[in-house]
């Protein structure tokens, strides 16, 4: 009878000390431009609450694309269940405009709670990638102009539908 209550204390310990399972990043591309998609997703314990944060680093230059505090189960003690979510980033070129062309880090953090008197280290990912800047090119009127993007043309299939 009491192995129950025991097997639950074994585990929810666990889940106090493990906090983030496992924390992934993807980005579309290896190069950065405007339009370009950063993914973070994070599976949690569901003990404690997790902050989740998204960052663009150059040189001493760092800015939070986006941020998010994964919410820990309604029972977090007894309740097993992990929470996953995700945080995705579509990068506008004023926000590249930002940075120097060239490498920069796209780095995911995922930082726990305290429990017991322990703080857990962050988990910490990161994607060397690379910003470019559109070419410029000389029109037909011989005024320099960006380049148009390959995508430019085309409509985007919801927009078609609405109406």
């Amino acid at each position: 009878m009491l192995a129950v209550p025991i097997a639950f204390g074994v585990l929810s310990g666990w889940r106090a000390w493990v906090q983030v399972r496992s924390l992934e990043l993807h980005a579309d591309s290896p190069v950065l431009s405007g339009g370009s998609i950063v993914e973070a997703r994070v599976v949690t314990s569901g003990r404690t609450f997790v902050d989740l944060r998204l960052e663009l680093v150059q040189g001493t230059h760092a800015e939070t694309l986006a941020a998010r505090q994964v919410p820990k189960n309604r029972d977090a003690a007894t309740d097993p269940r992990s929470r996953r979510d995700s945080l995705v980033v579509v990068l506008t070129p004023d926000v590249l405009g930002r940075f120097r062309a060239g490498p920069v880090l796209v780095r995911a953090v995922a930082r726990g709670r305290p429990q017991w008197l322990r703080e857990p280290s962050p988990t910490v990912r990161e994607v060397a990638l690379e910003i470019r800047r559109p070419d410029r090119v000389v029109s037909d009127s011989g005024r320099r102009g960006r380049r148009p993007s390959v995508g430019a043309a085309l409509s985007h299939p919801a927009a078609e539908m609405e109406g």
